[in-house]
């Protein structure tokens, strides 16, 4: 069968709406299998990576050194950025009053960009 048969014939089995539902069905318990797996994947790379981070960061015997400073902090970064605890903060400040320009070089970067400085007061 060439393709271009193949695809007409798969679109009128869409349209009718058993072949439909049954499609829905099977992708559903396809989802549901994946992300059950994706979850136990992530949980178990978490709880290793914890792991690491505990480890690296008890004191090596008879000092006040860690173990392996490094590896527990890029272990916890990994962490922060697997639960979205690493994502940067927008914050939005406010300002009233006027700002004197009085460094040349800000002067000379705003001329350079064609800003005329006095037009900013």
């Amino acid at each position: 069968m060439k393709p271009e048969s193949i695809n007409v014939k798969a679109c009128e089995l869409l349209k009718n709406g058993k072949i439909t539902v049954r499609i829905d069905e099977i992708q559903s318990k396809v989802k549901a299998k994946l992300e059950q797996q994706f979850d136990s994947t992530v949980n178990e790379r978490l709880f290793l990576l914890w792991g690491i981070a505990k480890a690296c960061s008890q004191k090596e015997e008879g000092t006040q050194r860690l173990v392996n400073p490094q590896a527990a902090i890029s272990a916890i970064d990994q962490i922060n950025k697997m639960t979205g605890d690493h994502a940067a903060v927008k914050q939005k400040t406010e300002h009233s009053g006027s700002v004197e320009m009085t460094d040349s070089r800000a002067l000379e970067i705003l001329t350079e960009n064609g800003i005329d400085a006095s037009k900013l007061n």
